[in-house]
Formats: structure tokens, sequence, C-alpha cells
């Protein structure tokens, strides 16, 4: 299967960048690599002159601290991103403005995802009908139910896929839980001692 997956324009993809949703999606789509599919990075092109034959560099913007400025600017690089999308089965996308754009570049992808990273701010309806984006993943359950309760028309087209932990290095272990009371040790202000008391029996708080 060919993914492409494109990031926003502020910040790059690991190591030059430790944004949250960049090393979430490095990570997956470097999984999606060693499972053997074909996937290409759309990405904010690093100063440090990092060169990865799976990314297409672009160049990206720094935050100038103005929320139209930088509206505008993601604008530029979602245009820029989407102009050199190959054809692809999946696209997945994570700028402000790839999910309205994509309308016109329609050819070149079957299936396009926006990932939800964040509370949605009522601008899902327009993704949809303007952008036709024919999925939307929700991080969160919170996120999935603010965005049905914004746009219940989407409902159909959203679920909840929580963010991807590496389980080679977030790993469970066994717990063995004790059979004998939980005890509670709390200081005595009056005593000035350590008192023990079994959990059901501790005072509340004030």
């Amino acid at each position: 299967m060919r993914i492409t997956i494109i990031t926003g324009p502020f910040m790059c993809l690991p190591p030059d960048s430790i944004g949250a949703v960049e090393k979430l999606w490095n990570a997956v789509g470097n999984a999606w690599l060693q499972r053997g599919e074909e996937v290409r990075f759309i990405c904010k092109n690093p100063k440090s002159g990092t060169n990865d034959p799976k990314r297409i560099y672009i160049k990206g913007y720094e935050r100038t601290g103005s929320w139209l400025k930088d509206f505008l600017l993601d604008f530029v690089y979602s245009f820029k991103a989407l102009c050199v999308v190959k054809d692809t089965d999946i696209l997945i996308l994570n700028s402000q403005w790839s999910p309205i754009l994509i309308r016109l570049f329609a050819g070149r992808y079957k299936k396009a995802i926006y990932s939800v990273e964040r509370y949605p701010k009522n601008q899902m309806g327009s993704y949809k009908k303007i952008g036709k984006v024919d999925a939307f993943r929700c991080c969160s359950t919170d996120v999935y139910n603010a965005l049905i309760k914004q746009n219940p028309e989407l409902k159909s087209c959203s679920w909840i896929i929580p963010n991807f932990i590496d389980t080679t290095v977030f790993t469970g272990e066994e717990r063995h839980l004790s059979k004998t009371p939980s005890i509670t040790i709390y200081l005595d202000k009056e005593a000035g001692l350590p008192v023990r008391l079994p959990f059901h029996l501790v005072p509340k708080l004030q």
C-alpha cells in the first residue's frame, strides 16, 4: 500500500524536532515501512541538512506569534506540499489548509484521512464538504465527542484511534497485589506522631 503523510509547516520530523505530532507520525510511518508498506513523508526542510530518501522536503516556516500570519503561512505550505504528492492510496493530513486544498488534487490519492489531534473548532464540516476528506481519525474520546457534537453528520466517517506507543519502549508488566489490607500513615498534628490506620478508617482531608 502507498501511504503519504503530510506534516505541518512549523516543525520538522525527528531528529530535527521534538514536536509531538511529528514524533507520532514519524514513528507510525517507520513502523509501516518495516511492515513493507510504501511510505512517503512530506515535511518541513530542516536546517541541519538531514537527508532521507523517504522524505520529500519543502520550505517550512517559523511561528510568527500572529494567528493570522501563521494561518496564511499554513496555506502556502499546504499548497506546496500537495503539489508534490504523487499517486498514493492513503493521504494522511495534519496541516490546517491541506484538508481544504486537496479538492484541487483529487486525482493524486484514493482516500484522504485527517488526523484530529486537538479539540476541533467547528472546521471539520468544511473539511468534509469542501475538501472531501474521507475519514477523521480522533486521538481521544473527548476529541471525538466534540467533533460529533459540532458535526453530527461526520459520525459515520469518524473513529477514535488513540495515539500510538512504541511497545519496545513502553511495556506492561504483571503486578502482584498484596492480599493484606492497605495501611495508610498520616501525621497527627496534635500529637505530633505518625498514626497507622486501615485504609477505610483514614479521615478525609480537610
